[in-house]
């Protein structure tokens, strides 16, 4: 991706040559992050990793909301 081409993750260390983030949106629609994983080989994510990844941002929202509920 040509916007990343010169960010220093990708040009020094760790060279990161794989990104993939699912969105961390509250129960009331805010954005608040989002959960993200990479790695220094290039790489896809098929189906079936990329429903996990969607589940664990899933999980992570949950844990916020529940810690912001108490």
């Amino acid at each position: 991706d040509e916007r990343f081409a010169d960010n220093p993750l990708v040009c020094d260390g760790p060279r990161i040559r794989f990104y993939a983030g699912a969105p961390l949106t509250l129960p009331d629609g805010h954005k608040v992050g989002a959960l993200c994983v990479f790695d220094t080989r290039p790489r896809c994510l098929d189906t079936a990793q990329e429903q996990m990844l969607l589940d664990l941002a899933e999980l992570v929202v949950a844990e916020l909301a529940r810690n912001d509920a108490t």
